[in-house]
C-alpha cells in the first residue's frame, strides 16, 4: 500500500467525519468575527457598564489583528487538539490498525500520510479563514498590513504545527483516548507556561511565537530580533515526527 493510497485513505475519512467542512468553516467563522467583534468591543462595554459617560478607546485595525490571533492562539488550538488526539490511538481501539499491518504498509508512510493529511486541512483551513479575515477588516478598518499578516500566520501555522506533531505522538504511544488527550493538553500546557520563564527558556520556547505574531502585524518583519523560537519549533517537529515513528516501530498490534 504506496503513500497515495494512505493518504487517500485519510481524506477519505475526513470526508466521512465531516471535518473536511467543519475546520475550515470554523476558521472562516473566526476570521468573520474578529473584526466585527473589535469594532463593536466599545458600544458593548458601554451597555454592560450602564453608563455612556466611560471613554474608550476608538477600536482600531490592531484590535482586528489582537482579536483574530487570540481566538486562533486560544480557542482554535484546542479544537483542532482535541480533533487531532485520536488520530493514531483510535484506529488501534477499532481494530482498523491491525488489519493495515496485515497488508504491505509503512509504519513510516502511515504516520506522514496522517500528518500531511492534518497539515493540508489546517492549512486550507487557515487560507479560508485568513482570507475572510482580511475582507471584513478592510471593510470596516479600511486598512490592512498584508505583508506582516502573511508572516504572523505562518508564525501561527509553525505553532500550531508543534501540537499537532505532539498530539500524533501521544496518539501513538497512547493505549486508549483518555490518555492521549490528557497528554497532549498537558503537553500544551507546559510549553506555554514556558514562555513565561525569563531568560534561557523563555527565548527559545516556540510559546514565544503567539506575542511574535501580534508584533509581526503591528510593527513589522523588522520588529523581529528572535528567530530562536522559530529553529526550536521546527526542531520540535522534527523530534515528535521521529518520536512517532520509532515508538509505531516497536508496538506490538
Amino acid at each position: 500500500m504506496n503513500q497515495r493510497v494512505l493518504i487517500a485513505k485519510e481524506f477519505k475519512e475526513m470526508v466521512k467525519t465531516r471535518k473536511i467542512i467543519v475546520m475550515p468553516l470554523l476558521f472562516i467563522i473566526f476570521g468573520i468575527l474578529s473584526p466585527i467583534s473589535a469594532l463593536a468591543a466599545p458600544e458593548l462595554i458601554k451597555s454592560i457598564s450602564g453608563t455612556a459617560h466611560i471613554v474608550i478607546p476608538k477600536p482600531t485595525v490592531f484590535d482586528a489583528y489582537d482579536q483574530f490571533f487570540k481566538n486562533l492562539n486560544q480557542i482554535q488550538v484546542v479544537i483542532l487538539i482535541f480533533t487531532t488526539m485520536n488520530i493514531v490511538v483510535e484506529e488501534k481501539m477499532n481494530g482498523v490498525l491491525m488489519l493495515l499491518t496485515t497488508k504491505p504498509v509503512s509504519k513510516s508512510g502511515y504516520i506522514f500520510s496522517k500528518l500531511l493529511s492534518q497539515s493540508f486541512l489546517i492549512l486550507i483551513s487557515l487560507t479560508l479563514g485568513s482570507a475572510a479575515f482580511i475582507y471584513y477588516t478592510i471593510v470596516l478598518f479600511h486598512r490592512f498590513n498584508f505583508s506582516g499578516f502573511i508572516i504572523a500566520v505562518a508564525y501561527y501555522f509553525l505553532y500550531i504545527m508543534v501540537f499537532i506533531t505532539m498530539t500524533t505522538f501521544f496518539s501513538t504511544i497512547a493505549s486508549n483516548l483518555t490518555v492521549a488527550g490528557i497528554c497532549s493538553f498537558l503537553g500544551f500546557t507546559i510549553i506555554n507556561l514556558t514562555g513565561y520563564i525569563e531568560k534561557i527558556i523563555g527565548y527559545y520556547t516556540p510559546a514565544t511565537l503567539k506575542g511574535n505574531q501580534i508584533l509581526l502585524v503591528r510593527k513589522g518583519w523588522y520588529a523581529i530580533n528572535n528567530l530562536a523560537p522559530v529553529y526550536c519549533s521546527i526542531l520540535l517537529i522534527v523530534v515528535f515526527i521521529a518520536l512517532s515513528i520509532l515508538s509505531f516501530r516497536n508496538q506490538e498490534m
